[in-house]
């Protein structure tokens, strides 16, 4: 699913700007993102972010993530990404005196998607090399195209679990985090349902607009943790997009 920041779907949203022929390519432009978080401490907000990216022979190297797919036949694709996730900033307050600060995970992620007509089913496990929270996900899901005012709409269903080690470092309260009250919090793996809906407008050969918005649904367990305050998770992009 789509994270607060830079936009990873905009890796397969830009496909639309590839002709045949060219063999690589350079796609830039601006992005707006806005979104929020189910933790209290993470307020909502709305960023504008550029976009940088070179894709050729099955690469993708952008600022986004690193990611090389490859077509096993026409009705299935394999794929490797490495990206950036998971960091934690809370500053310091009466509940964490020292404030929580956790590091970025270092997540490789290998996927597979198989056509089935007219679905595109997806599967994908990821996990932390960097020894961060040495954790892993395991996502599923389907999507399928409509053709619609001249560009192409997507929609997206999907399926996420993530172990205790990813909750426990997005979400859990160990004991240096608190005072002397002693509230920390252990949290449990979990699986949440996500819903994605995406338009991408091509408007020439190589410009495009290109719209997202997604939505995450954690469990009412969720709330157990000191940090969170909701069970929802909501994010939009839009961008525009130039290729040369």
């Amino acid at each position: 699913m789509a994270q607060p920041g830079y936009p990873l779907w905009i890796v397969t949203a830009c496909g639309v700007l590839s002709s045949s022929e060219a063999l690589a390519e350079w796609q830039f432009g601006p992005v707006i993102s806005a979104s929020t978080d189910t933790r209290s401490a993470i307020e909502s907000e709305v960023q504008l972010l550029p976009y940088i990216a070179w894709e050729g022979y099955g690469f993708h190297i952008g600022i986004d993530e690193i990611s090389y797919e490859s077509g096993f036949r026409d009705d299935i694709t394999f794929s490797i990404s490495v990206s950036d996730a998971d960091s934690l900033e809370i500053e310091k307050n009466d509940a964490y005196p020292s404030g929580i600060n956790r590091d970025s995970a270092i997540n490789v992620e290998l996927g597979v998607q198989v056509g089935v007509f007219p679905w595109v089913l997806e599967a994908s496990v990821t996990q932390d090399i960097a020894s961060t929270h040495k954790g892993h996900r395991i996502g599923l899901g389907a999507e399928i195209s409509y053709p619609a005012i001249g560009g192409e709409l997507n929609i997206a269903h999907s399926l996420n679990y993530r172990d205790q080690r990813v909750m426990q470092h997005r979400y859990g309260v160990n004991a240096t985090d608190v005072n002397d009250t002693g509230l920390t919090f252990t949290a449990d793996a979990t699986t949440t349902y996500g819903l994605s809906v995406q338009y991408v407008r091509p408007m020439t050969d190589s410009f495009a607009w290109v719209f997202q918005a997604d939505w995450e649904a954690y469990p009412s367990s969720h709330k157990r943790s000191p940090l969170v305050n909701d069970t929802h998770e909501y994010s939009a992009v839009i961008g525009w997009i130039w290729s040369y």
